[in-house]
């Protein structure tokens, strides 16, 4: 424990910084209360962390289902139509077993759509682009 004469030169260096707030100002309890909480502090050992849980691994996730990726492939490279087919029936199966998937059969389905619907329109404008040289190639041979 330090002497009295060392606490009041403490005192005077820190000023009231080194005041605890539950003793009265300007005594001499509150630098003592202070070293001593010091000391206890210093001379207790570090506190260890508790012992963290093992590492627990996610469970496996249910596989890919297999219509919805042949409706996307071949809504997009092969024929629209078929992609458009099995993308409903791949959400039928997935809502019946719970794998995965359901994006990519919601996308084989509006690809399939869309895709189906361009190559209607431009099978309409050929046909009428054909109609058109034909009735043209008809007209000028009459003549």
């Amino acid at each position: 424990m330090p002497s009295d004469r060392t606490l009041v030169q403490i005192r005077e260096r820190f000023g009231r910084r080194f005041r605890p707030a539950f003793s009265p100002p300007g005594t001499l309890l509150d630098l003592r209360v202070a070293w001593r909480a010091h000391n206890d502090a210093v001379s207790q050992p570090p506190q260890v962390p508790p012992p963290q849980q093992p590492y627990q691994y996610p469970p496996p996730l249910p596989p890919y289902n297999l219509y919805a990726i042949l409706s996307l492939v071949i809504g997009i490279a092969v024929f629209p139509p078929v992609g458009i087919y099995l993308g409903y029936k791949a959400k039928e199966e997935i809502a019946r077993t719970g794998e995965r998937g359901i994006e990519l059969a919601q996308v084989g389905i509006v690809v399939g759509w869309v895709l189906t619907s361009l190559y209607a329109v431009v099978l309409i404008v050929w046909c009428g682009f054909v109609l058109t040289m034909m009735g043209t190639a008809t007209v000028s041979g009459v003549g």
